[in-house]
C-alpha cells in the first residue's frame, strides 16, 4: 500500500511541475501570443465538442433490424409512428392528451416551454420537434436541455421539407446523449 501512495504522490507532483512549466512558458511569451496559445488550447475542448450522431429514422430501423435488436427497434418504431398519451407544446401553448404522457410534440419556437412543464418528465420516452422551414435550421437544440428526461429514448426531428443530416447536425449542440437522435421528412400536403 505504501508503494501505491508513493506512486500517487509522485504523479501529483509531476502534474504540478508540468503546470508550473507551462505557466513559465506562457509568461515568457508576449501578451498577444499568450492569448493565442491559450485559445488554441481551450477552443478544441469547448468549441468543437459535437459528438451527437443524427440518423434518418428509416435507416436507423433498418440497421437495427439487421443487428437483431428487434425489441428495441419495435419500441422506437412505435414511439415514432403510434399514438401515445402526449403533451403538445406548439405556438407557445401547452396541451395534454391522455394520462401519464410518454411523448412530447413541440416546434422549434416552443422548445423553451419544456422547462415550464408540470408533468412527470421521468416517464417521457420521446420528444418530437417539428422543423417547419429552412430558417429554423439556424436554431440551436441543446442536448443538455433533455438530461432531466431520465426515460428518454428518442429525440425525433420531424422535418417538413427536403433536408439532409448535414443540414441538421449544426442544430444539435452538446455531448453524446443516452438516447438516439433521429429525423424523418414528412412534408405536409
Amino acid at each position: 500500500m505504501k508503494k501505491d501512495l508513493a506512486v500517487s504522490f509522485q504523479s501529483k507532483e509531476t502534474n504540478l511541475q508540468k503546470r508550473d512549466a507551462l505557466s513559465l512558458f506562457l509568461m515568457s511569451l508576449p501578451h498577444s501570443t499568450r492569448i493565442k496559445v491559450l485559445l488554441l488550447l481551450i477552443v478544441p475542448i469547448f468549441g468543437f465538442s459535437q459528438n451527437v450522431k443524427i440518423e434518418s429514422s428509416d435507416k436507423y430501423v433498418k440497421a437495427q433490424v439487421s443487428s437483431s435488436r428487434n425489441n428495441d427497434v419495435s419500441a422506437i418504431k412505435s414511439l415514432i409512428k403510434d399514438l401515445h398519451p402526449s403533451v403538445y407544446l406548439t405556438s407557445g401553448r401547452i396541451n395534454s392528451y391522455g394520462e401519464s404522457p410518454i411523448s412530447i410534440f413541440t416546434d422549434v419556437e416552443s422548445i423553451g416551454l419544456l422547462k415550464t412543464l408540470r408533468i412527470d418528465i421521468s416517464k417521457i420516452e420521446i420528444v418530437t420537434i417539428t422543423i417547419k422551414d429552412r430558417q429554423e435550421l439556424r436554431s440551436i437544440i441543446a442536448i443538455n436541455d433533455f438530461s432531466k428526461f431520465s426515460s428518454l429514448k428518442v429525440l425525433h426531428l420531424n422535418v417538413q421539407f427536403d433536408c439532409t443530416t448535414d443540414l441538421l447536425e449544426p442544430m444539435i449542440q452538446g455531448e453524446k446523449p443516452n438516447f438516439v437522435v433521429l429525423y424523418s421528412i414528412e412534408k405536409p400536403s
